[in-house]
This record gives C-alpha cells, sequence and structure tokens, in this order.
C-alpha cells in the first residue's frame, strides 16, 4: 500500500465514533451503500478487518482501536493547512513591493495592480516610482521584490522577464514643421532642437547608440529624465522628442503629432526580480496582469 485514501479514512472514523453505517451516511451527507462500498475497500486496500458485526452490531476490531487512535487530529492538521492555503490564495501577511518607471506608473500599472488586487485581496500592495539605476539598487539592498521598466545587461543575479516590445515613435506638435510627414527620418535631429533622454537610461542610451552609429549629432535644446515629460516639454517648447509608442499613446494628446521612425527601433519592457529568490505567486499573477494590460493597451498603440 503506497498511502491511505483520506476520504476513507474519514469515512471510517465516521463509522467508528457512530457504530452505525447509517448513521455515518447521514453524518458525511453519503448514501448508506456508498459509506458501505468505501468502507469496503477501505479494509480491503488496508489488508485489515476494521469492524465484526455481532448479533447485527458493529464491533470495531483492535485495528480498528489502534487506527482510529493513531489517526486523532490528522483531519484538525489538514483542517490547519487548508486555512493556511486559503490565507496563501489571499496574500494575508504578505507583500508585493513594486517599483516602476514613472511612465509606466501613469499607464499600463494601474491597470495590471487593479487586476493583482481582486485576484489576492488581502496582499499589500506598494508602487513606488523609479528608474532602472534605482530599481536595481532596491532590488539588491531587498526594499523591492519587483522592477518594472528597461531592460539591463545579463546579470546572474537578476531574473528579467520581458512584457513586449515597444517600438519608438517621434511625437511633435501639429504646428511643428515636420508635423506633416508620415515617417520621421531620424537625421532631422541634426536640422531641428530636440527633446532627448537620459544618456544612461535604456530607452537615451538606445537612442544615443543609435544615433553615434549613423553619425547623427542631433541638436539637444533640451533634455529629460523622465520620458513622459519629455511630451510635454515638447508640446510647451515646440521641439521634437521620441518616445516609445506606449508613452506617446497615453501622453501625446490631440495637439501632438505621433510619427513611426522611418527605420525602426524599439526598446523592450521588462519585470526584474533577483534570480536567488523563486518566484512568488503574487509576483507571477502581477507579471500575468501586466503582460495582459500590455496586450490590451498595444491594441490602440498610435505608430
Amino acid at each position: 500500500m503506497d498511502k491511505i485514501n483520506l476520504h476513507r479514512l474519514q469515512i471510517f472514523r465516521t463509522v467508528f465514533e457512530t457504530l452505525s453505517v447509517t448513521e455515518a451516511a447521514r453524518k458525511l451527507k453519503l448514501s448508506q451503500p456508498t459509506v458501505s462500498r468505501h468502507l469496503a475497500l477501505f479494509e480491503k486496500e488496508l489488508e485489515l478487518n476494521l469492524f465484526d458485526n455481532v448479533r447485527g452490531r458493529l464491533e470495531p476490531t483492535w485495528e480498528a482501536h489502534r487506527l482510529y487512535d493513531d489517526s486523532n487530529g490528522l483531519f484538525e492538521r489538514l483542517q490547519t493547512v487548508g486555512s493556511s492555503v486559503e490565507s496563501i490564495r489571499r496574500g494575508s501577511g504578505e507583500a508585493l513591493r513594486i517599483m516602476a518607471s514613472n511612465a509606466l506608473c501613469m499607464s499600463i500599472l494601474p491597470t495590471a495592480v487593479g487586476r493583482l488586487y481582486h485576484e489576492i485581496p488581502d496582499l499589500d500592495i506598494l508602487v513606488e516610482g523609479g528608474g532602472l539605476r534605482a530599481q536595481l539598487e532596491a532590488l539588491r539592498e531587498g526594499t523591492i521584490d519587483v522592477g518594472l521598466g528597461g531592460t539591463v545587461a545579463s546579470s546572474a543575479d537578476l531574473r528579467q522577464t520581458i512584457i513586449g516590445r515597444l517600438p519608438l515613435v517621434a511625437v511633435v506638435p501639429l504646428t511643428h514643421a515636420l508635423a506633416h510627414r508620415t515617417v520621421f527620418d531620424l537625421r532631422e535631429l541634426e536640422n531641428h532642437e530636440s527633446v532627448m533622454h537620459n544618456p544612461n537610461a535604456p530607452m537615451g542610451s538606445m537612442i544615443e547608440e543609435s544615433l553615434e552609429q549613423r553619425g547623427i549629432q542631433p541638436r539637444r535644446a533640451l533634455s529629460s529624465f523622465t520620458i513622459p515629460f519629455a511630451i510635454g516639454l515638447a508640446r510647451h517648447s515646440r521641439l521634437i522628442t521620441m518616445v516609445d509608442c506606449m508613452t506617446a499613446s497615453f501622453f501625446a494628446g490631440e495637439d501632438m503629432k505621433i510619427i513611426p521612425l522611418s527605420k525602426p527601433l524599439h526598446v523592450d519592457l521588462a519585470m526584474l526580480e533577483l534570480s536567488r529568490k523563486p518566484s512568488r505567486r503574487s509576483a507571477i499573477l502581477f507579471r500575468d496582469a501586466l503582460a495582459d494590460a500590455y496586450r490590451k493597451a498595444s491594441k490602440a498603440f498610435v505608430y
């Protein structure tokens, strides 16, 4: 015998306590033939005789007394485990600390967090904004569980999950000389002043490297270390900027023109965790909620 059938053990214990198949069936809300059948199968599986029929009454055998005594408290312990599982499902006593780029905090992140809240209602969800450098520092210090933003170079202590790929687009005011264009050539950055990004951040680094490879020297008029702010700076300064299509779709507004690049560039949206820690259920559900929010939002992307 490899294992004991807990359902049949419960039936045995109820029959032992009531000394009646009929009464046991009533308490367990089963039919009398079902209780009799399971009891017979249990005895066969254990290769033990548990009850004798003495003048029409059930009499537990010595083996039945021993099994009953040894299984005392088992179902109470299982009930405790069941309560623990339900507590885990609801996130009781657990927190998920998230740091995300400001662009995500103001776009798809609230949607993902809302879904996570309904799936794990007792989970303590903490969200703050921060760039990649701050995310890596906080992850390694153990002050957050998940970072969300751009990708990083491969590192043994990090687990990186790609959520989606975001094409870059140019964003210009409708009053700008280039607003009539259907595609944007990066060389236009040599002829028109622009709002550029932090060269140490994933998007800024990628744009700078691409421009260097093409021998393009942009006319940097303003710098923005926060991606959504670049659109606001471009709007009020009547300049060009480049952002990912998701940020453009959420923040450009009707007074700005979104123009796809003539030679596509992309940034990846990634979720970061420490590799030495296993993925928690809450983090996995958050990742799935975020991926779903990204897929739904991507249908409205303009690029």
